[in-house]
């Protein structure tokens, strides 16, 4: 995980994700994202930032960001706390 020095640490950057084959639709990412969002809280960040490729071979990696909460922007998805 890396977080933004230009602006102060205020938000975090996830550059890959991988779940194994055998650990996905089991609730593994989601307990990431989880852990990373608790993290994110504790050090006051305002969002996640993460990169997904855009195309159909990743729409059910977009997918699962959007179902956690991410926005897409692009070609990153975004996480905002209110």
């Amino acid at each position: 995980m890396n977080f933004a020095i230009y602006a102060n640490g205020r938000y975090g950057i996830i550059n890959e994700m991988y779940v194994p084959p055998e650990f996905r639709s089991s609730g593994f990412g989601e307990k990431l994202i989880e852990t990373v969002k608790e993290y994110a809280k504790s050090r006051g960040w305002v969002r996640i930032d993460v990169t997904a490729p855009p195309g159909e071979k990743w729409r059910r990696t977009v997918g699962f960001y959007k179902r956690e909460g991410f926005t897409f922007t692009g070609p990153k998805l975004r996480f905002l706390f209110e």
